[in-house]
């Protein structure tokens, strides 16, 4: 190993560090992307990579209009409204206890699929669910550990516009020459996605059930009441899954609809887009308001773009300049030239090395963005597609499962406040869930096909 990747290495392993910290993620990215270049005499290319990834439309696009989306829901309250529809069913087979734990994963991972934040499902779905367990008769430990499972889990991984499906999707046409879509990585993460988070609710469930410390006793008379259904309610409460239900709908493969519609290139921005226009119109109140209505939602929906610029787009570049600088030394090429060589290790440690990090540094979106664009361009490059769409899933997968587990991911955070717990015993509790799903996962990259 050369001197300059050694010094790099110790550089990244300084920067891990400084995130756990807490120092911006997006900071330390880029100093270190700097410095790391800096060894090769080309710390010019870090701004180059930066000045570039800002132009990229199939990925800006996408992301950004998802979070407007996700933004105009919260702003009528759609998102709260499919939680209570979801919630309903569970809140009247209450006296099953044992029913509440992975109808409430359930829930969570549902909310997840339209609010692709973690931190926002927990948000949304924490206030009904951690009630309705506590009165059940589960410890507070044991309602944020539901809460935590269901909205971190994957669910987001089913929306074609996340961050996440956007930039695999990226990474694998880049280094294959493919023109695969969203939907095309959607549909490859589904049944890996749908089989984590089977394994996590079902050892979860058995967790709180067989541990008397994540038990209580039972307050049935303080379950609070949800709200009445009304016919405006259930509407809005139907609007949320809109747009993963479309984009998944014209995929070609599934024959759901007919090839003149499917064999048209439909932009995930466009249905989010259109998806907006269709919550405005739904949930107008009255014509007296509906100029103001309309202008709000709009701006709202723009904020939201703001926000996903500001928050996911910023790290997406931020991992552009690490990349480069790491390309810059040769350590990319090391990295996939070991990986590439032997299949095994990459099956198994791809999904290992994303999930520590996120374990570490609290996110799940950066290390799958330094897996898509380090390494993954290099493996669609020299593995079949099929393969290399294999670990890709799993590694999406994986990223997810370590920050769920991880103490100081900010939905951990976030519920731990809600139920009035400690960040790491409730990291302690996720970590048995998720330590299971990962395993799952690795068998399935190694002997799924």
């Amino acid at each position: 190993m050369s001197i300059q990747i050694g010094i790099a290495l110790v550089i990244l392993v300084g920067a891990i560090e400084l995130i756990r910290r807490g120092i911006d993620v997006r900071f330390v990215l880029i100093i270190a992307g700097v410095l790391i270049a800096s060894l090769a005499g080309t710390p010019g290319v870090v701004l180059d990579a930066f000045q570039k990834s800002l132009g990229k439309a199939d990925v800006i696009g996408p992301i950004c209009t998802a979070m407007g989306f996700a933004y105009v829901l919260k702003a009528t309250g759609c998102d709260a409204d499919m939680v209570r529809l979801l919630a309903r069913p569970l809140h009247a087979m209450r006296r099953y206890r044992w029913v509440l734990v992975p109808g409430g994963c359930i829930i969570g991972y549902v909310a997840n699929m339209a609010i692709t934040s973690q931190t926002a499902a927990a948000a949304a779905v924490g206030p009904i669910l951690i009630p309705l367990l506590l009165a059940a008769g589960f410890s507070p430990l044991a309602a944020a550990g539901t809460v935590v499972v269901g909205t971190s889990a994957g669910g987001d991984l089913f929306n074609p516009g996340e961050s996440e499906i956007i930039n695999l999707m990226a990474g694998l046409n880049k280094g294959a020459g493919s023109t695969l879509t969203p939907g095309d990585i959607v549909a490859a993460i589904a049944t890996p996605n749908v089989m984590s988070l089977l394994i996590a609710t079902a050892v979860i469930t058995v967790m709180v059930m067989m541990r008397a410390t994540l038990r209580a006793p039972v307050q049935d008379g303080n379950v609070p009441a949800l709200e009445p259904l009304t016919r405006g309610s259930i509407l809005r409460g139907l609007l949320p899954p809109i747009p993963v239900i479309t984009l998944l709908a014209v995929q070609p493969q599934l024959g759901l609809l007919p090839s003149w519609i499917t064999s048209h290139h439909i932009h995930v921005s466009s249905v989010m887009l259109a998806c907006s226009l269709l919550v405005v119109v739904v949930t107008i109140a009255s014509r007296d308001t509906v100029g103001t209505h309309i202008s709000t939602l709009t701006r709202t929906f723009f904020d939201g773009m703001g926000y996903a610029f500001a928050t996911v787009i910023s790290l997406i570049v931020a991992a552009d300049c690490v990349i480069e600088g790491l390309t810059a030394i040769g350590l990319v090429d090391a990295l996939s030239t070991m990986l590439v060589s032997n299949p095994l290790v990459a099956t198994i440690g791809s999904p290992i090395g994303t999930a520590s990090l996120a374990v570490v540094s609290g996110s799940g979106t950066a290390p799958t963005l330094m897996f898509a664009k380090g390494v993954l361009p290099s493996l669609a490059a020299s593995m079949p597609i099929d393969y290399a769409l294999r670990i890709a899933a799993v590694v999406g997968i994986a990223s997810g499962v370590g920050r769920s587990m991880s103490p100081v991911a900010a939905v951990t955070v976030f519920t731990a406040a809600l139920s009035n717990v400690d960040p790491v015993r409730l990291a302690l509790v996720t970590m048995w869930p998720m330590l299971a799903s990962l395993l799952a996962l690795i068998a399935y990259g190694l002997f799924a096909g």
